[in-house]
């Protein structure tokens, strides 16, 4: 997985794993994050399940100060 920041033309943050999982999804979004975390980062995506997955949403949550997340996981108490 990697992001490619369109401003610079460079990947950033590759990630080389044995599986493309959510929670390789999530964990490669977090370390991209941490090395700008005042970047403003703006992610584009496919609609992939790992890509729209609600621990995304928990972490992107977490990391801004988010309190509260709607949707159907959070209705359903889980």
């Amino acid at each position: 997985m990697a992001n490619f920041n369109v401003a610079t033309g460079k990947i950033v943050s590759p990630s080389i794993g044995p599986s493309r999982a959510e929670a390789d999804f999530t964990a490669h979004i977090d370390r991209t994050i941490e090395t700008d975390p005042d970047a403003g980062w703006i992610f584009v995506a496919d609609q992939l399940d790992t890509h729209v997955s609600a621990r995304l949403v928990e972490l992107i949550a977490r990391r801004y100060g988010i309190e509260e997340i709607s949707g159907s996981r959070a209705r359903a108490g889980s």
